[in-house]
């Protein structure tokens, strides 16, 4: 006969008590019946709401028969179903391709990126959206006295308004930009020259204000994180193209060539509590501080060769082997070399394939060959971490170990072999691809375990054991 819920509108709890299923099962108590509230669909307290999407673009081409070019700008406004997950982003691309001479023509094409996103928490976190939700109450609290949403509704106490206190930035900056180089001073002969540079600038930080969320005394007291990300990657291949009427019957296409790449990287990360209110910087931080840096730099050197046979346009030949030399191998390590060949056969060409009506096409192929999965950046080279040292009564800086390297490091090689066939059906509209492959894997890269009684570090990345996989693939295309 008593009310369920109070004039609040929380549950009476002085003439009701919560009797959950569990509790029920066991006999310790009765249920007389049930309430629900669902916190994410209730128009008071649903955190989501209906996003938006704005983009804006412009492009222009033309040109004559020596040069064409085309230049587009757009520009994304987004605002997500959660108020504050936010992002802004514009692009700007453009390509110039120029005929230089009868014989030698270019290509150069840039690329700009400058975006700003916004996260919200999301999955496990208690600041996320969903999680508050889920874990709401099963009863609506009433708004609070200046007609905010009263944050004990949700599973850990936080309304949107509190968790917008706390939001993932990160903005990018981004340029691209290649360029292409073809000469042909003969009929049967092609140089082409590529370069590409890549630099993309990172910047991912959070700002948390003292006293917006008092969970702990790090969110208390406020906080700044900051990490900053510079990539620059270089990219440069050079090659040369022969095409030759050996016979009647015979063209062979022979291709040579180098690649050279580059990766750098450089990273700076900051972190600091006590943070003055209003500020956003690691600088107005008075305790709990953390600050890293670190940079790295990869080069890679490739040089290939290739040679290929048609017969007839009917029976394709193809043979060819890549050298590889990276600054992530041992120091004790040169090029590592994988070859490769291939045959195919286009047998519905030929007099003896009977004529099918529903079969336009029918090619049998098979392949070999041979590729390399590179160790990762530093993980042949022996590595110290600074510590600090007691001598005398003081501090003193020094190293301790924190990776043992391995001198004999190589890259991970993959021998595959497939057969198949590859059919048009129907005039080729429907084309059916079949392929039967076997594939090991050699000198699989394992960190393996060290015994404590040598000294090191607990493990050392080996070329160890073999990976075997076969199988069969089946596609169709309608």
């Amino acid at each position: 006969s008593q009310p369920l819920y109070a004039a609040s509108g929380a549950l009476n709890t002085a003439a009701y008590g919560y009797c959950p299923n569990w509790a029920a099962g066991e006999g310790r108590c009765r249920q007389d019946g049930t309430i629900s509230f669902n916190t994410l669909m209730d128009p008071r307290t649903r955190m989501y709401g209906t996003g938006s999407r704005n983009r804006f673009g412009a492009s222009v081409r033309g040109g004559n028969a020596d040069v064409r070019f085309f230049f587009s700008g757009q520009f994304e406004d987004e605002t997500g179903i959660i108020s504050y997950n936010t992002q802004e982003k514009a692009n700007i691309r453009a390509n110039i391709d120029a005929k230089l001479s009868e014989s030698v023509d270019a290509s150069v094409s840039i690329g700009y990126t400058n975006s700003t996103l916004g996260l919200n928490s999301n999955d496990n976190s208690i600041f996320s959206p969903l999680i508050q939700g889920l874990l709401g109450l099963p009863f609506y609290l009433q708004p609070n006295d200046d007609g905010s949403v009263n944050a004990s509704n949700y599973g850990f106490g936080f309304s949107i308004e509190d968790l917008s206190n706390l939001i993932a930035f990160q903005d990018t900056d981004r340029f691209t930009s290649s360029a292409n180089l073809r000469w042909r001073p003969t009929s049967w002969l092609q140089f082409n020259a590529n370069g590409g540079l890549d630099i993309a600038n990172l910047h991912d930080y959070e700002t948390l204000q003292p006293g917006k969320l008092p969970i702990a005394v790090s969110y208390a007291r406020g906080y700044r994180q900051s990490q900053r990300s510079t990539a620059i990657n270089y990219t440069a291949i050079f090659s040369g193209v022969g095409t030759f009427q050996l016979t009647d019957d015979v063209v062979s296409t022979t291709t040579v060539g180098t690649a050279y790449g580059q990766e750098n990287s450089r990273n700076t990360y900051c972190y600091g509590s006590s943070l003055v209110p209003g500020t956003g910087s690691c600088g107005t931080a008075a305790s709990l501080f953390d600050v890293d840096e670190d940079f790295f730099e990869v080069k890679t050197v490739g040089i290939y060769a290739q040679q290929e046979l048609a017969w007839r346009d009917r029976v394709f030949f193809g043979a060819s082997i890549r050298g590889d030399n990276t600054s992530t191998f041992g120091s004790d390590l040169g090029f590592q070399y994988f070859p490769s060949a291939s045959v195919s056969w286009m047998l519905s060409e030929e007099e003896f394939f009977p004529d099918l009506s529903f079969l336009s096409a029918f090619r049998v192929r098979t392949a070999w060959g041979q590729a390399g999965l590179r160790p990762g950046f530093r993980q042949a080279v022996t590595l110290f971490s600074p510590t600090t040292v007691a001598v005398n009564g003081g501090d003193q800086p020094g190293v301790a170990l924190s990776t043992t390297g391995n001198d004999l490091l190589k890259q991970e090689t993959t021998t595959e072999i497939e057969f198949g066939f590859d059919a048009g059906l129907f005039g080729d509209r429907v084309s059916l691809d079949f392929t039967y492959y076997d594939k090991e894997s050699q000198d699989a890269l394992i960190s393996r375990r060290l015994p404590g009684s040598l000294g090191l570090t607990t493990s050392v990345l080996q070329n160890l054991g073999s990976i075997r996989n076969w199988g069969t693939e089946l596609s169709m295309r309608i």
